[in-house]
C-alpha cells in the first residue's frame, strides 16, 4: 500500500523522484516493440521478443538452451 498523505511535512516535493519514475515508465513504453492500439498483426512480434528476451529458468541454471 503506498501512503498517499503523511503528518510529517515535507519543504520540498519529491522532484527527482517524480523524474526517476517518470523516466522508467517512457522507457518501459518505448521499449516496447508494438505500440499501443495495434491489433493482431503485431503478436507474433509480441511473442517473438518476449521469448528472445526472456530468463528462461533452464536456460539460467544450466547454460544451455532449452532446445539443443
Amino acid at each position: 500500500m503506498l501512503p498517499l498523505r503523511d503528518d510529517n511535512p515535507v519543504r520540498h516535493p519529491p522532484i527527482v523522484t517524480w523524474v526517476i519514475v517518470g523516466l522508467c515508465l517512457a522507457a518501459y513504453f518505448l521499449w516496447q516493440p508494438t505500440p499501443f492500439g495495434e491489433n493482431t498483426t503485431g503478436q507474433a512480434e509480441d511473442t517473438e521478443f518476449n521469448v528472445r528476451h526472456a530468463a528462461i529458468p533452464c536456460e539460467v541454471t544450466q547454460g544451455r538452451p532449452l532446445t539443443v
